[in-house]
């Protein structure tokens, strides 16, 4: 599992977000951990997180593509 927490403004579809910068609770988000399915979800991530970390290994985008928009490499 490689988890990596790069900007909300950088996040694309199939992309595995793992966790928030803030409480699940804070956000209409009903489940803990998801793979964006549509650029509306995206944008509606967008509003309530300046930053989310991703798990590289759950998500369909291009690990390289994903590496490249690293804001800090987790574990």
């Amino acid at each position: 599992m490689e988890i990596v927490q790069i900007y909300a403004a950088d996040l694309e579809p199939g992309m595995y977000v793992s966790a928030l910068d803030r409480p699940w609770l804070e956000t209409p988000f009903s489940v803990q951990g998801f793979r964006l399915e549509s650029e509306d979800e995206v944008l509606r991530l967008q509003k309530y997180c300046k930053f989310v970390y991703v798990d590289a290994s759950q998500s369909s985008q291009d690990v390289a593509v994903l590496r490249r928009k690293v804001r800090n490499r987790v574990k």
